[in-house]
């Protein structure tokens, strides 16, 4: 602190001493010596009868009363001669010039201990004022030095508390990654206990799909075998059916032209037909081809359902009306072959190049 105030006094400018003091300290003694000097003047021309000498400036007066040493009162002075008037002005000059230079040596020692008060009194001032300086210069100091600690003290809490908070997001984080690696793991392996569980069953289905095929092959070979069969007693059956029709419509047609034609399509077809014994072998089976397509059965559930419908035609093949003679049992079925049948329209010509007037065709799903 010391030398801080020592440096600082050294930077201030020097007191400027109050010259206007010094001026009026001045004018004061030489007012006091004039009047001095008008005094003696006055002194001088009065007159010599004064109870008064000079002496009194070179000897103590002594007090109003007093005795000498016998008890005796003391003697009067005489009075001055004239001749030592002129000496005694000249004494009493010089004593009021001396007087006057000592109240004037008085003042100036006076307005100098001023000067020098009031020059150590704003010495002291400004050396208060630099120590509030200085005092507040180290408060304004300490107070940044604090301020410094307690920013530095911010900021080491502020980074202290950055770091954990970064260190709990790197362990959530970290956590986190451990939780999805996991998640990754347990997905990987219920995929693949999936996939083998798919595997073994897919494995499971071709192999019972297998067994499955092989036991509807055997199967189909066996039902293919007794359809075969079926199919050559129904076709000896219907041979013999169709025989015995054609002669119960032969019968109940007569003798009629008219009806010998319905029957046989023409006279002519009819003497064909009968030199075969009717229509030839393959016939049925090519108007069953021609009827198929036109079949809309989405019911397939197992069954192969026998539907009979008799068909009656014109010569030229026009299909003039159909009616079931022997139902299947299944009503959807014997309505598609119906469809079936209108759908077609015409027969198709024997291989004589004629057309049955009335057959009766049977109809299965397969």
């Amino acid at each position: 602190m010391t030398s801080l105030q020592s440096a600082h006094d050294s930077l201030m400018p020097p007191a400027t001493p109050r010259r206007g003091l010094s001026l009026v300290a001045a004018l004061l003694v030489h007012g006091v010596l004039i009047g001095l000097l008008a005094l003696g003047v006055q002194w001088q021309s009065a007159p010599q009868d004064s109870d008064f000498v000079a002496e009194i400036w070179d000897a103590q007066p002594q007090e109003e009363g007093a005795r000498g040493d016998d008890g005796t009162p003391p003697q009067q002075p005489q009075p001055p001669a004239p001749d030592d008037a002129a000496e005694q002005q000249a004494r009493a000059a010089a004593a009021a010039q001396r007087e006057a230079e000592q109240r004037q040596q008085a003042a100036a020692a006076e307005a100098q201990r001023a000067t020098e008060q009031r020059q150590q009194a704003a010495a002291e001032r400004a050396a208060a004022a630099r120590q509030r300086q200085a005092e507040a210069a180290a408060a304004r100091q300490s107070a940044a030095e604090q301020a410094q600690r307690e920013a530095d003290i911010a900021e080491r809490r502020r980074k202290e508390q950055e770091q954990q908070r970064q260190a709990a997001q790197q362990k959530q984080q970290k956590q986190q990654e451990q939780q999805r690696q996991q998640a990754a793991r347990d997905k990987a392996e219920a995929d693949r206990k999936q996939a083998e569980a798919r595997q073994q069953q897919q494995q499971a289905a071709a192999a019972a799909a297998e067994q499955k095929r092989k036991a509807a092959a055997a199967a189909a070979a066996e039902q293919k075998r007794k359809a075969d069969a079926a199919a050559a007693a129904r076709a000896r059956a219907e041979a013999a059916d169709h025989a015995a029709q054609l002669a119960r419509l032969q019968a109940q047609a007569g003798g009629s032209g008219s009806g010998s034609a319905q029957a046989r399509g023409t006279q002519g077809s009819g003497q064909a037909a009968r030199s075969k014994g009717g229509p030839s072998a393959g016939y049925a089976a090519k108007v069953r081809a021609r009827v198929r397509p036109h079949i809309v059965y989405t019911d397939n559930d197992g069954d192969n359902p026998r539907a009979d419908v008799e068909v009656r035609a014109a010569p030229d093949g026009t299909i003039t009306s159909r009616r079931l003679v022997r139902p299947s049992g299944n009503k959807a079925w014997d309505q598609a072959v119906l469809r079936a049948v209108d759908k077609t329209g015409t027969l198709p010509k024997d291989v004589d190049g004629s057309v049955p007037g009335v057959m009766i065709l049977e109809f299965r799903p397969r």
